[in-house]
């Protein structure tokens, strides 16, 4: 089962206390979920680039967060969980520290969705 073998179960935190980008929500405020929901959303579609890098220069795509440090920094108070990873697919999700109502997952390749459904190379995010 090639599938089976390059799945890699891994869960790996990130969180990276630094500056805030110009026009990024800071940690410490109280933002709508709605706009919590949007910088969770950058914020993984920037850590799918990351991953898209190492993967050109890997040929596999990084195992936790803390492999991609040199090409990924997250926004202070944001969290990104890579759930599986291996040579064909990834999946991570994100959650901010002050509200983690809100959760956005985003992946590629045959891996069931993180939130349940979602299509692959699109990011998912809800709010409970």
């Amino acid at each position: 089962m090639l599938l089976a073998r390059t799945l890699l179960l891994t869960v790996g935190l990130l969180v990276v206390h630094g500056p805030v980008a110009k026009g990024q929500v800071p940690s410490g405020t109280a933002e709508t979920p709605a706009k919590v929901a949007e910088l969770l959303r950058t914020e993984l579609r920037r850590f799918a680039a990351a991953q898209e890098d190492f993967f050109s220069a890997q040929r596999r795509y990084a195992q936790s967060a803390a492999e991609l440090r040199e090409r990924f920094r997250p926004t202070d108070g944001i969290v990104i969980v890579v759930l599986v990873a291996g040579e064909h697919l990834h999946s991570e999700i994100a959650i901010s520290t002050e509200r983690r109502e809100v959760t956005c997952a985003f992946f590629v390749g045959d891996t069931p969705p993180p939130l349940g459904e979602g299509r692959p190379g699109y990011v998912q995010c809800r709010t409970q």
